[in-house]
């Protein structure tokens, strides 16, 4: 059914795009391979709003997340290139960077196309905002914001955009460039931390008593001659223990496998059988799962919980997915601009452009890999 309903919203998404295509800004062929940019004036005086009430703290904000910004570039380097490594060099089979796509299907991040649509739309939007108002608390001139489509024949993938006057953000300081640059991926990364605290601290323990909870249902296994598979675990198997303690929500189980190494041997117990398992590299078992839970009482306000609660999930893991990914060093992505910005700063500008061109081919390079991996 969702297959169906996201090829129908994209060809309802192509014939506006055909019938309003002139008032669409296109780069590329369109409509073979395309970028298009719907340009508006919304929201550029919230923001000058915005910067005027609360400059202060918003340069603040700005320097802080600079940090967090080449933080997060650190550690999301550092994890691709050690994935790559072991993909290449291992029998590792785990990924980096996935694709989110509403769809069921080997090497796709799974999410509800409710939830996706409704989650994708916040997300673009708080990011670009972000963009845009730091961009003005530095007299940056906010040409314009809008909606953008990429899209190959079918619009592909949805967006929002802010667009500055780059000429003016190229002769800024360097640390006012780096905010602007930073202010997308820190909102996100803020409001992944704030939807996390709500989700584990107060959507979960209210839903304690809603659900009757069964176990761990194995959903998939991961690719390669992984424990699990040796072991002969199936999917659809619910996990009710492990080492014969008893397993009822995915923290618990993540928390079995901490501090864990290749060779460990666990006791798995499921509705069907006993397993003892040698665990695999840094402890993997190889399964992937989700908690088997049952509403007690089903009455529409017990419903109307449960979906809240897995919109909360969805905006917490994707929030900080894309504000982490988003600082991937990679050619025109925020982590890319900001690497560009500092080399520019300390070297010759094509000395800096080459090393630039560089570090995004290999970066480029780890994301396609492991794309190709977690479809294989």
């Amino acid at each position: 059914m969702e297959p169906i309903i996201l090829l129908t919203i994209l060809f309802l998404i192509s014939l506006v795009l055909f019938v309003k295509r002139k008032k669409f800004s296109f780069y590329g062929k369109f409509p073979f391979f395309y970028f298009g940019m719907y340009k508006t004036k919304i929201g550029i005086k919230l923001m000058d709003d915005i910067v005027k009430k609360h400059s202060t703290i918003l340069k603040t904000l700005g320097q802080i997340s600079i940090v967090i910004g080449f933080l997060g570039m650190i550690i999301m380097s550092y994890d691709m290139i050690k994935t790559i490594y072991r993909i290449i060099f291992t029998s590792y089979t785990g990924i980096s960077v996935g694709l989110v796509l509403p769809i069921k299907a080997k090497g796709v991040f799974y999410v509800p196309i409710v939830y996706w649509i409704i989650v994708l739309a916040f997300l673009a939007i708080v990011h670009e905002f972000a963009h845009g108002v730091i961009a003005r608390l530095y007299k940056i001139r906010v040409k314009s914001t809008g909606i953008a489509i990429l899209g190959v024949i079918l619009p592909i993938i949805p967006a929002a955009f802010v667009e500055p006057d780059e000429k003016r953000l190229e002769k800024k300081k360097l640390k006012e460039q780096l905010a602007v640059f930073a202010a997308g991926p820190f909102i996100n990364l803020v409001f992944g931390l704030i939807f996390l605290v709500i989700f584990y601290q107060l959507m979960t323990p209210l839903s304690q008593e809603m659900y009757n909870y069964q176990g761990l249902e194995i959903t998939k296994l991961f690719g390669g001659n992984t424990p699990a598979k040796v072991a002969g675990l199936q999917v659809g198997e619910v996990i009710k223990k492990i080492n014969g303690e008893e397993i009822t929500s995915a923290s618990m189980f993540k928390e079995k496998f901490n501090n864990k190494k290749e060779g460990d041997l666990i006791q798995v117990t499921t509705g069907n059988a006993v397993y003892d398992i040698s665990l695999g590299n840094n402890g993997m078992l190889g399964v992937f799962v989700e908690e088997k839970k049952e509403l007690i009482n089903k009455v529409w306000y017990t419903h109307l919980f449960e979906w809240i609660k897995d919109l909360i999930y969805w905006l917490f893991v994707l929030n900080l997915g894309v504000g982490l990914f988003n600082l991937i060093p990679i050619g025109p992505i925020d982590g890319g601009r900001m690497l560009h910005a500092v080399l520019q700063k300390i070297m010759p500008h094509k000395q800096a452009r080459r090393i630039w061109y560089g570090v995004s081919f290999v970066f480029l390079f780890s994301i396609l890999g492991s794309l190709l991996v977690s479809f294989i």
